[in-house]
């Protein structure tokens, strides 16, 4: 008798959510931006608890969230600043894509962990994103 396999993903993540305005306490300046990343599930949609340090490892390695606010000259220039930016420019509420481990973390007045990184960290928009 063969064992059953189990197909594991190696995280889940609860949508960041927005309210529409900026509650942490940090503006961001220049070229950054500030992203609230995913919220890691603290058990599977099985019903399987994840041991916190796992949930802390997956919170990190997170890689998507919803852009909360954008600095006054973040995409204005390309991901190697050699010419102007064009296309759409992400705006407060997008729903992006970014590096994993991206940015640094901060803790916001309001007590939710935010990250502060550069305009290139974000890769990309989640298509009809507006949350």
């Amino acid at each position: 008798m063969q064992p059953k396999l189990l197909s594991i993903k190696k995280a889940e993540y609860l949508p960041a959510p927005y309210f529409g305005r900026n509650e942490s306490g940090c503006i961001p300046i220049g070229d950054r931006v500030l992203v609230r990343a995913d919220i890691a599930m603290s058990a599977t949609t099985g019903g399987i608890a994840i041991p916190e340090q796992m949930q802390e490892r997956a919170q990190l390695a997170g890689s998507t969230g919803v852009l909360i606010e954008v600095g006054e000259d973040a995409f204005s220039w390309n991901f190697d600043r050699s010419r102007p930016w064009q296309g759409y420019k992400p705006v407060a509420g997008d729903r992006v894509y970014f590096d994993r481990y991206a940015g640094k973390i901060i803790l916001g007045k309001d007590g939710v962990e935010y990250r502060i990184m550069d305009d290139k960290c974000i890769g990309g928009i989640e298509k009809g994103s507006k949350t």
